[in-house]
């Protein structure tokens, strides 16, 4: 629910931020270093471009 909520965000990059930031990415997000998506896309474009990013695939978290 979380995740569906930052992807449809204005401001995606702020949630994975502070994910990392707070020490947060264990066991999902743990390979999650690059969070610089194009804002302006739609939640399933961000969530690709994570996938891209971060050579891994969300579906199977």
């Amino acid at each position: 629910m979380e995740l569906r909520t930052a992807l449809s965000s204005p401001r995606s990059a702020n949630f994975f931020s502070s994910l990392v930031s707070l020490g947060l990415t264990d066991p999902w997000f743990s390979k999650v270093s690059s969070f610089d998506v194009d804002e302006n896309n739609s939640p399933q474009l961000k969530w690709v471009e994570l996938e891209l990013q971060n050579n891994f695939s969300l579906q199977n978290l």
